[in-house]
């Protein structure tokens, strides 16, 4: 049910257009009130921002005189049938690769770089156990390249770790794109990328040099993934779950937990969606989705 603050500011949209016929606001001397009566009258299953959109709606298609509340909940459940109509067209023509969506996800790990102001950045020396600040070489970058782009963790990790001590000079970014599925469904998705040219991109992307000194930190290596490709981070997630279940937890037609977070904390949203808590693989969305917001109640003092 929409609120009477949310009918409110519906009606005085609707009284700010300046359509013709409005519900009048006294009668019999007596003060009607309008936002109460049409807030009952909606029901339920409408709140403050489909109400909005409603109000919006009426306008846009060319009606010249105020509407009544049932008329806007006729737009409410019409704009509804079409879009469950889509959602099952989607059903009925999409795949298994876009989870019958039309859409994929195409995610882009990118470390970035720029020569060093002073030319030295910090390296880890074994023998030493500790960083240490030496010269950074073009043989270095093309190191610490290899370590990004290559297939072992423990290589990336090696790479993630070593932008970490140099942040004035490296940086990671993580990039989700909504591409279109190469399925019938994906035909309703005229705006999104096309998949073919993802597809075609060269695994794994050409190396690029550091941006000069001074200069805005530049993607100089690529690590890509695609839903509903063998181009995954994890092997498991190249395969759909089996019907029935069982087996390893999958997100074949999803990001996965490594795509969305990196290696360093990914494999531990893994083994909580392989727990089964909260729904599975929905768990690892809702828990990497709030991490952010426990941080900042506990840097606040609103949680231990």
């Amino acid at each position: 049910m929409p609120s009477i603050h949310g009918t409110n500011d519906a009606l005085m949209f609707l009284y700010g257009v300046g359509l013709s016929f409005p519900p009048p606001k006294e009668r019999d001397g007596q003060r009607v009130d309008v936002a109460h009566s049409w807030s009952v009258v909606l029901g339920e299953d409408i709140d403050d921002t489909t109400l909005q959109w409603a109000a919006e709606r009426w306008c846009s298609n060319g009606n010249t005189s105020f509407p009544k509340p049932m008329e806007l909940r006729q737009l409410v459940t019409a704009e509804r049938g079409q879009q469950a109509s889509k959602r099952s067209e989607a059903r009925d023509t999409g795949c298994d690769a876009c989870n019958h969506t039309g859409a994929r996800d195409a995610t882009r790990h990118l470390l970035l770089m720029r020569w060093p102001e002073d030319g030295m950045a910090s390296f880890h020396f074994k023998e030493e156990d500790a960083w240490l600040k030496v010269e950074l070489t073009e043989s270095d970058v093309r190191i610490i390249q290899g370590w990004f782009i290559s297939g072992s963790r423990g290589d990336h990790l090696r790479a993630m770790a070593w932008a970490g001590r140099n942040k004035q000079i490296a940086g990671l970014k993580y990039v989700t794109y909504k591409v279109r599925c190469d399925c019938e469904a994906g035909l309703r998705f005229s705006t999104y990328q096309d998949l073919g040219p993802w597809l075609d991109a060269p695994d794994p992307m050409p190396l690029k040099e550091p941006a000069p000194r001074f200069g805005e930190m530049r993607a100089v290596a690529c690590r890509q993934y695609i839903t509903g490709t063998d181009r995954r981070y994890h092997p498991d997630d190249t395969e759909m779950t089996p019907e029935g279940g069982g087996g390893p937890v999958r997100f074949y037609s999803q990001p996965s937990p490594e795509e969305r977070i990196g290696p360093r904390q990914g494999p531990h949203y893994r083994k909580i969606a392989a727990q089964g808590l909260s729904g599975g693989a929905a768990a690892f969305v809702s828990l990497a989705n709030s991490r952010d917001k426990h941080k900042k109640r506990r840097a606040a003092g609103g949680g231990q």
